[in-house]
């Protein structure tokens, strides 16, 4: 499939579905079921409401996945840079892990795309 340059909310929501797993709790490890809940906060959060936030850190984990290798990858969205590694690491599915490395310091990295996660700032 070639990658599209803009991605609606329901790419993004197919992407996760196919290729996130829980990251934390008692379904850690397992397939993604989003709730309606957290399927309209993905449509608000990918939406044109800039000061819309999402807490919850599996949902943020997604999001951050889909920023690094899935259909925001060189996508305009606000990076969740934020995000805790480990638990973006940790919601990333067998087929994502294929395509993301991490380094010694646990800096996630898609080469293809030439994202990372977290984002090294100037200076650093």
């Amino acid at each position: 499939m070639e990658h599209r340059t803009r991605s609606t909310a329901s790419d993004v929501l197919e992407w996760i579905h196919a290729f996130c797993v829980v990251p934390i709790g008692a379904d850690q490890g397992k397939r993604v079921k989003l709730t309606i809940a957290q399927r309209e906060a993905v449509r608000r959060a990918l939406g044109p409401d800039t000061e819309f936030q999402i807490l919850d850190p599996a949902l943020r984990a997604y999001l951050t996945l889909a920023w690094l290798c899935g259909p925001l990858a060189r996508g305009q969205i606000r990076r969740l840079d934020s995000m805790d590694p480990l638990i973006v690491w940790a919601a990333a599915g067998p087929e994502i892990r294929t395509v993301l490395e991490r380094d010694d310091d646990g800096v996630i990295v898609c080469p293809r795309y030439g994202t990372r996660h977290p984002a090294v700032t100037q200076g650093a």
